[in-house]
């Protein structure tokens, strides 16, 4: 049996236009029914996927015992319940197979992400037929054997139908709280970009681990986001953390509205912003971010974040989420002239006339980078 948890939403708000391909995504070779795109265009997916959740298990396994938090969620009762279930399990090959660390982001998010692209049948894997390789390398391929073998040990498939409820309700929590309607339409009012349908990927055991990637055909453009969830054991729900939870799917979404614009000025960013030691210290989480262009679209995402923000909030809750923002991107994250980007950013919004979007600010903050590279 297969049973996907997921919620669909229909996005009445938002028109849909067709346009060419502007960003550099290697994603072609995705396979779009006409049935895929008519049932899924003009709809917004919340979805805690059934091999998804397996991957996130099989992580949670393995990385029970460590004091890295950033992949799995530890402090619920939800994790304990399945270590008491899986741990019986633990000599099962996958995990001499999957030797990764917490602490190794990349492979991680390649076995995470890459499950997306399979489906579950009575604890047998199988490809969805849609999805190409979402991050790279496809780790999770290499190790789907494995990964079906523990879940044939286990009997995954059980103690996934036995938690739909619990599923249920973490996506109705999540949609009653996080606006992705209201999200999509001010992103498509800011930036030339449409999308025809997001999908939004949570569980109950991702923390801080986020990323993104989309997919098109000439007929339809498809955006997913891998988030953490909400739980009421581990958050307070106070608007604050429900801010703090909006900028988790936020500064997802629009990576794939403010990345395409970079594409255009991938040459002047990486000019503009060449001396790197002045906008990123190192840190232990910030290592992936290794060149100009990656730097510069997490520093313009936050802001947009924060932009949207200001609109949405009282001034004195938006200066109080966005000092959460200033801190989190300078003290943890390591972009350390955010603060002043964001500045910047925020005057010429805020200075802009009746037709000017946020992507149409791109030269003036190039130029103000150079000045201050």
């Amino acid at each position: 049996m297969r049973q996907t948890i997921q919620f669909i939403f229909f996005s009445l708000i938002v028109v849909f236009q067709s346009c060419k391909k502007e960003d550099t995504t290697p994603n072609q070779s995705v396979n779009f029914s006409d049935e895929y795109i008519l049932q899924h265009k003009g709809k917004y997916f919340i979805e805690i996927p059934d091999v998804y959740e397996l991957a996130h298990v099989v992580m949670a396994v393995k990385y029970q015992n460590s004091n890295n938090n950033y992949f799995i969620r530890k402090n619920t009762s939800y994790f304990e319940e399945l270590l008491i279930y899986f741990n019986q399990y633990k000599d099962s090959e996958i995990f001499e197979k999957f030797s990764y660390s917490e602490t190794d982001f990349n492979e991680n998010y390649a076995f995470r992400s890459n499950s997306y692209a399979y489906t579950l049948d009575n604890n047998y894997i199988s490809s969805k037929g849609i999805y190409p390789k979402i991050w790279s390398p496809d780790i999770f391929k290499s190790l789907k054997n494995d990964v079906e073998s523990f879940a044939l040990k286990s009997d995954f498939n059980d103690f996934y139908l036995s938690h739909l409820d619990f599923y249920q309700s973490q996506i109705s929590l999540y949609d009653s709280l996080i606006p992705i309607n209201d999200i999509w339409q001010w992103l498509e009012e800011q930036f030339s970009s449409r999308y025809d349908c997001y999908k939004i990927l949570i569980s109950p055991l991702t923390t801080g681990s986020h990323n993104t990637n989309r997919f098109e055909v000439p007929e339809y453009k498809e955006t997913i986001m891998f988030v953490s969830g909400l739980n009421k054991e581990t958050n307070s729900l106070d608007t604050a953390n429900i801010a703090l939870n909006i900028r988790y799917v936020f500064t997802e979404i629009d990576h794939n509205y403010v990345n395409p614009v970079s594409d255009k000025y991938s040459n002047e960013i990486t000019i503009s912003m060449s001396n790197l030691r002045t906008w990123k210290s190192e840190n232990q989480i910030n290592g992936l971010y290794d060149n100009a262009y990656k730097i510069f679209n997490e520093y313009m995402t936050w802001a947009v974040y924060d932009l949207y923000i200001s609109e949405k909030y009282p001034g004195n809750t938006f200066e109080n989420i966005r000092q959460t923002t200033i801190s989190k991107m300078e003290n943890s994250r390591g972009f350390i002239k955010f603060q002043e980007f964001e500045d910047y950013l925020i005057s010429l919004y805020r200075n802009r006339t009746d037709t000017e979007k946020i992507e149409d600010f791109y030269p003036q903050l190039l130029q103000w980078i150079k000045d201050n590279n």
